[in-house]
């Protein structure tokens, strides 16, 4: 199977050498080419994010500047996740405190004095 496949590539290798286009292309041909492909470039839409994209692939190709950035990241990260806590458990403390008010002193309305 090998060897066909073999024979087939030089068969197209010779007959791809020998093949002459006899057809002269129309003028200004390659002109019209670079213009249809500068129009095309012009019509490509730019967004922010192909920009932002664009920067942070050139940003992060050098190795310390990548690592530098996941730091930061997990650094923002860590300090939001123990900013969150703080504040969920804050407000847990406050609702077991007046649970516990109420349990000892249960005439006292939660929070008000009478």
């Amino acid at each position: 199977m090998n060897d066909n496949r073999h024979e087939d590539d030089e068969r197209i290798s010779k007959a791809l050498k020998t093949w002459e286009v006899a057809t002269p292309l129309p003028s200004h041909f390659q002109e019209q080419v670079w213009q249809r492909i500068a129009r095309a470039e012009k019509l490509a839409k730019v967004t922010w994010w192909s920009v932002f994209q664009n920067w942070l692939e050139a940003a992060l190709s050098r190795r310390a500047v990548a690592v530098s950035y996941l730091a930061v990241l997990l650094a923002c990260g860590l300090l939001a996740g123990y900013a969150t806590s703080q504040a969920r458990s804050r407000k847990i403390e406050a609702g077991l405190s007046a649970q516990y008010l109420q349990s000892v002193d249960p005439y006292r309305m939660s929070g008000e004095n009478k």
